[in-house]
């Protein structure tokens, strides 16, 4: 026995122990713990599903770089507070008149949200601005791009949904105690305890609840000089069983299929998204999603991919409509100066030299406003990329070199000529000068030349592919049939210019030794005339520089060529269905919503539920222990709600059949539409090309007509169009040489998109499209994806047409190819020279894309 008070004292310790360890319980694991248990957990889920041969799904790594812009490097779960706004942080510390939470700033607050090391891992070129091209563009966005790191965390958020709902079938774990003090006004007081108070919960798939309790419970009373202590442990048990209604697999396991089903989905659209990522950055707009992260699979959009170059295709396009627009300015200025040169003379009318001052204005005024849209579009891709718009990036892609067909190093070198030529004029420099200054020109024109003899070994080696192309063009309905010009296509035409083109180059050399002849007499002839026989040298330099010029700009024209491609629809669709991941998902759903109405109809049935609950005290008697058995039935007699819902279920399986069938129209509708694309493509490409030929006729005529020389007994040998056909000839060959361009980087744009149109689109482990090449997909043709990428992507049960074998390459040459000519350079090599590269600001592309570039068909 002990007393009273000595009793109240040691109930008092009792709960003051019992609170403390409950406080010390109550604040859980650490916050790292729980989110590292939920990292363990989708990491988990996400393993499982990489090693399913039939689903696609890369190394997801869901933190943020730390080289990324968004990425903080603090404490992920103590983070520092950022900057808040001064006015409404006044609310944190005092609201209403009440003292706010005071330990805000326990973390430390930072000024900036933006990563302070995120700028080091950017690719640089020499004068430190970020390079941009196909490989540094796509790796920069992958680590800096808002929107893809939203579309990982949406697959993670989907993974988090699948492990809660496996959680539900897990065996549950529960624990709790409590304990409290009570006193009566008659002095009697209680002293409970509840130590333990267990359960444990499972949930099995056929639907029955297992349910089990375990309590201990210690009180101890005094008062009136009287003191007791009763200790009880009792043990529950229920079971609980439907046997009709909201019972059976099919009910109990719908939400964990749907939730696994979803993710699956999520993971396809991810890989999907991730290809549509690259397309987007690179090419244009791909018309594909961010993946969701909700528990459900709904049918998706088909989408469709642009046909024309955008992002980094489209500055690329612009820095090349540039380059263009500046020989035109420049072109325009040279032919000015000379037309002002003539009036002058009394050999040209005052108004011609107007109207070409009037275009070289308005030519420079367009040039300023396209440099002004194209800073404009460069800072709009940076933020594109996740990059401020601020920071200093340049793009220097493989793809420009070989588009730069009039060379800008000739051009400036023609204008040193006229410099040169008009200080003589003026007699700024003397006769001796300037004939050194036109020695080290010619020297400089002979080094040139093995520019030309690289640009002419390129051409050699595109010319079996170039007579192969063009012979199946011209078997093309619309070259028969003579809608279009058939020597567009007619591969004994290209042959025959690529001959002329030879010859011309030889006897450009043989005038090149004769001009430095010419120059040796006319530099030591001291008569006085001398002058001006060497002002007409310097105008047979200048034609002979702009005929070096569309010499080598019509060499790099005729080695321009497509990848071959070749699409027959139905083979092209029954691609599609079988790879296509977002068609798998199209299935998913359309069965998802099959299920439903399933589910539905398990409503409408019976209740019949068998529930067995048993308690056992393990102290004391067996009296007091039980086991109680038992069914509940209900009748089916009000099920209005349940119709109702069962109806709608095969009212939205209708609906969303329908939906499915749109689907498929949309991607057959596509799919025809990329054809038409790709063969128009084809067909613009050629007829362009002529274009360019014609454009470029047309300005070496009018330069050779401005450049003669007058004719005895004649002032002006210059119709009065004359000004205005050089300046329409100039225009000409602009538009011919940026149409030509563009056609060509939007075949690239839709090559690209048949590839994602068709599912065959891959990337390599750095983000970057893998090109395959040529793609040829004719009757009967079967494609399958490499085995690391995804293995058996498509399922057989849902395959409408044959298995998919490996990719058909490009079928050899039905004949013979035309002898390609041979090459009249001496010493002449098939790498290009580094003049051929477009001058940027942004210094010299990386090795990798360079070596891809010449590796790969033009």
């Amino acid at each position: 026995m002990f007393s009273e008070k000595t009793y109240q004292k040691s109930a008092l310790a009792t709960i003051v122990c019992v609170l403390v360890a409950l406080f010390v319980c109550g604040n859980g694991c650490s916050r790292q713990f729980w989110r590292r248990q939920a990292n363990d957990d989708v990491q988990r889920i996400v393993a499982e599903k990489r090693s399913d041969p039939n689903l696609p799904i890369m190394d997801y790594r869901f933190e943020a770089s730390p080289s990324a812009r968004f990425y903080l490097p603090y404490d992920r779960d103590n983070q520092p507070m950022p900057m808040d706004d001064p006015s409404a942080n006044a609310f944190m510390q005092c609201v209403y008149g009440k003292k706010g939470y005071q330990g805000w700033t326990k973390n430390g607050v930072i000024r900036s949200v933006e990563n302070p090391n995120w700028e080091a891992t950017l690719p640089r070129d020499a004068e430190g601005n970020v390079l941009l091209n196909r490989e540094t563009a796509i790796q920069i966005a992958l680590v800096n791009s808002p929107d893809y790191q939203s579309a990982l965390e949406n697959i993670y958020m989907s993974a988090l949904d699948v492990s809660l709902q496996r959680f539900a079938f897990d065996t549950q774990y529960q624990y709790s105690a409590d304990a409290d003090y009570s006193t009566k006004f008659n002095g009697r007081s209680s002293v409970g305890i509840v130590p333990i108070d267990a359960q444990l919960s499972k949930t099995f798939a056929a639907g029955g609840t297992f349910v089990a309790n375990i309590a201990n419970s210690v009180v101890w009373t005094c008062g009136g000089g009287s003191s007791s202590g009763l200790s009880t442990t009792l043990l529950n048990m229920s079971l609980v069983q439907p046997l009709l209604r909201y019972g059976g697999r099919a009910y109990m396991l719908e939400n964990l299929t749907t939730t696994e089903r979803a993710f699956v989905a999520n993971v396809r659209e991810m890989e999907r998204f991730r290809q549509g990522f690259y397309f987007d950055t690179i090419a244009g707009s791909s018309g594909i999603a961010t993946p969701g992260s909700g528990v459900s699979t709904s049918m998706p959009s088909a989408g469709s991919v642009s046909t024309s170059a955008g992002s980094l295709y489209n500055l690329i396009y612009t820095q090349l409509q540039l380059a263009n627009q500046r020989q035109n300015v420049s072109d325009l200025r040279d032919s000015m100066e000379r037309m002002e040169a003539l009036y002058e003379a009394g050999r040209l009318e005052r108004t011609q030299v107007d109207q070409t001052r009037q275009s070289l204005l308005t030519a420079q005024i367009n040039l300023l406003n396209a440099e002004n849209q194209y800073q404009n579009s460069l800072d709009t891709y940076k933020m594109q990329l996740g990059l401020p718009p601020g920071m200093r990036a340049t793009v220097d892609d493989a793809m420009l070199r070989s588009f730069i067909l009039i060379s800008p190093t000739i051009t400036q070198k023609r204008v040193e000529i006229v410099e040169r030529q008009q200080e003589l004029r003026d007699g700024a420099r003397s006769h001796t000068e300037i004939g050194e200054a036109m020695e080290v020109v010619l020297g400089w024109t002979a080094d040139y030349c093995k520019n030309i003899d690289a640009d002419y070994a390129r051409l050699q080696q595109v010319y079996p592919q170039r007579i192969e192309s063009l012979r199946k063009l011209s078997s093309r309905q619309e070259f028969l049939d003579g809608s279009v010009d058939r020597t567009a296509a007619d591969p004994d035409v290209f042959a025959k210019r690529v001959e002329n083109i030879a010859q011309e180059y030889a006897e450009f050399k043989k005038k090149h030794d004769e001009l430095l002849q010419e120059l040796e007499v006319e530099r030591a002839s001291v008569d006085a005339n001398r002058d001006e026989r060497m002002d007409l040298w310097i105008d047979k330099l200048a034609s002979h520089l702009m005929e070096m010029s569309l010499i080598q700009a019509r060499i790099r024209l005729d080695s321009i060529m497509l990848v071959p491609v070749q699409l027959d629809e139905m083979t092209a669709l029954q691609i599609a269905r079988e790879n296509r991941l977002d068609w798998m998902n199209a299935r998913t759903a359309l069965v998802d919503r099959w299920r439903k109405i399933e589910i539905a109809a398990n409503a409408l049935k019976s209740d019949l539920t068998f529930t067995a609950d048993g308690s056992v005290q393990l102290e004391g008697s067996r009296d007091t222990s039980s086991l109680q058995l038992g069914v509940q039935f209900d009748a089916p007699l009000t099920r209005r709600s349940e119709r109702n819902a069962y109806v709608r279920a095969l009212i939205s399986y209708d609906q969303t059949r329908r939906s499915y069938i749109q689907y498929e129209d949309s991607i057959h509708q596509n799919v025809r539409r990329l054809v038409r694309e790709i063969e128009l493509a084809q067909l613009n490409l050629e007829l362009r090309r002529i274009s360019v030929f014609v454009a470029m006729d047309r300005v070496d005529q009018a330069n050779l007509q401005l450049l003669q020389p007058p004719q005895p007994n004649q002032t002006s040998q210059f119709g009065d169009s004359f000004a205005r056909d050089l300046i329409d000839a100039l225009n000409a060959l602009l538009s011919a040489q940026n149409t030509f361009i563009s056609n060509w980087i939007d075949f690239e744009t839709l090559r690209m998109g048949i590839e994602i149109t068709l599912g065959t689109f891959q990337l390599d482990s750095n983000g970057v499209w893998v090109d395959a090449g040529g793609l040829m997909i004719g009757p009967g043709t079967s494609i399958s994806l490499p085995t690391s990428a995804i293995a058996h992507r498509a399922n057989a049960r849902f395959s409408d047409g044959p298995e998919l074998a490996e990719r058909v390459a490009i079928p050899a040459p039905t004949s013979a190819p035309t002898s390609a000519p041979t090459s009249p350079a001496v010493g002449g090599s098939a790498s290009r020279h580094p003049d051929s590269v477009l001058e940027t600001s942004g210094g010299a592309s990386p090795a990798k894309p360079a070596t891809q570039w010449e590796n790969r068909p033009f």
